[in-house]
């Protein structure tokens, strides 16, 4: 039973290892155009009308009288089924751009069965199990593997073409069997009928280059498209490294330059407090302008540090995780809040890639706002999903008094703030750093109350 599960588990393993990233549906579409309607459709075009044309003009029995001749007739209406069959299928090949791609997906894969269920047959009629059109079974394992794009319906395809080699090898050999029953001995040899000694040698010998080929095919396929994700995403962390990096630069420059005449108002004013030192009326409006000064210092030596801040390396993070993590530093400890927290993430999100800092700054302005605006024993939620094959989609909402329409665009502003003690950058770094992504955030009062701040970013998703 140990045994078993080990086995069973290690299976699971393997297929882990093999199944890769959903590709995108256009991504799959493009793929079925190039492969089965650009390149193999016009080669079975021409195969089909040959075939047509052999069989029909090859003078067969009228009557069939042997098991041989019983096969041959059904092969013959196997053949204008499959004709038919592939004319209906290949109709929506011609209109890929049309329509839906899991539609297309099960088309392409009953085509793939289609096709290997009449090659066997052909097999059949050309040699058996030692027929040279064995070599396109091979073919078409291959095809599978390049044309299917999910683990278990390539698996499957490969698995119906090896069962349908069998069936054909066990045909093969039932009808040479009970053909050569009809003659003796001289007979069956000169016509033929009779088996060779290495034929379960011939058998097992197909049987496993049509399981490497599938198996090498599984891996090869793996490969090539692991190596293509790692590039393409080696290209987008480099992208996305070069963009944060002129921000940070264009943004150091002006926080340093505007820094500069900051210095000199307030050293004027510190001149003219000590030379107003009795004018009480004038001494108040210069307090108040080195106060200002002093304020736009702190904002711009924090946009400094940001620059700096975003001189640091990007990575591809998981977004189930950096939700979690910036709820446990905005609500911590949990029970100094008597707020419910409830998290929908949409399964098997694929990862981000930008600063760690920037997504934990979004998340957790975004927490902290709906956690100082929601009453006592409120609810907040946050969901994460894809809006659309390249977009995330975070929400955030709470349970709070809502936002008065005329304040709607203020909100975002550097400093605006309905919080007694709050600083009224926390919404503004939001938009900045979402906005730096070429993301954008929203926000709208709910209509049970409460507001929902809904950030989107492009996301490169690797297909």
């Amino acid at each position: 039973m140990t045994r078993h599960r080990h086995l069973v588990e290690w299976v699971k393993n393997l297929l882990g290892a093999l199944e890769l990233p959903k590709p995108s549906p256009e991504r799959i579409r493009t793929h079925i155009t190039i492969v089965e309607r650009e390149t193999i459709l016009p080669v079975k075009i021409v195969l089909i009308a040959f075939l047509a044309k052999e069989l029909t003009q090859t003078k067969w029995l009228a009557e069939p009288t042997t098991m041989l001749d019983v096969t041959i007739e059904f092969i013959l209406s196997l053949f204008w089924a499959y004709l038919g069959f592939t004319a209906i299928l290949t109709i929506p090949l011609l209109f890929s751009h049309k329509i839906p791609v899991k539609v297309l997906q099960y088309i392409v894969f009953s085509i793939c069965l289609a096709d290997a269920v009449f090659v066997s047959a052909l097999a059949l009629m050309t040699g058996g199990y030692d027929s040279a059109l064995f070599w396109v079974l091979v073919g078409l394992v291959i095809r599978n593997a390049i044309t299917l794009p999910y683990l278990i319906p390539q698996i499957t395809a490969n698995g119906v073409v090896i069962a349908l080699y069998l069936i054909m090898g066990w045909l093969d050999i039932e009808i040479t069997t009970s053909t050569a029953e009809m003659y003796d001995e001289i007979t069956q040899r000169a016509l033929g009928l009779f088996l060779p000694d290495t034929i379960a040698d011939t058998l097992l010998l197909r049987v496993v280059i049509l399981s490497l080929t599938a198996v090498c095919g599984l891996l090869l396929k793996a490969l090539v498209e692991k190596q293509r994700i790692t590039t393409e995403e080696a290209r987008e962390f480099a992208a996305r490294q070069a963009e944060l990096k002129t921000a940070s630069t264009i943004g150091g420059k002006i926080a340093h330059r505007i820094k500069n005449p900051l210095a000199t108002i307030n050293n004027c004013a510190f001149i003219l407090e000590r030379k107003l030192s009795n004018q009480n009326e004038l001494l108040h409006y210069v307090h108040l302008i080195r106060e200002e000064v002093a304020r736009a210092d702190r904002v711009i030596t924090d946009l400094i540090g940001y620059a700096k801040l975003a001189e640091g390396s990007v990575k591809k993070l998981r977004i189930d995780e950096e939700i979690r993590s910036a709820i446990e530093t905005v609500f911590n400890p949990p029970d100094a809040y008597k707020l419910t927290i409830q998290v929908e993430i949409q399964p098997d999100l694929p990862s981000i890639v930008l600063l760690k800092e920037h997504m934990s700054d979004i998340l957790t302005n975004l927490l902290s706002n709906a956690r100082d605006a929601s009453p006592e024993n409120g609810i907040i939620k946050i969901t994460a999903r894809m809006l659309n094959s390249d977009t995330l989609e975070i929400s955030v909402k709470d349970q709070g008094p809502g936002i008065p329409p005329d304040k709607m665009e203020q909100i975002f502003e550097p400093y605006y703030t309905t919080k007694p003690h709050g600083s009224g950058l926390g919404l503004a770094i939001v938009k900045s750093t979402v906005e730096l992504y070429g993301g954008q955030v929203t926000v709208e009062n709910h209509p049970e109350g409460g507001t929902v701040f809904t950030v989107r970013l492009p996301i490169k998703v690797v297909h």
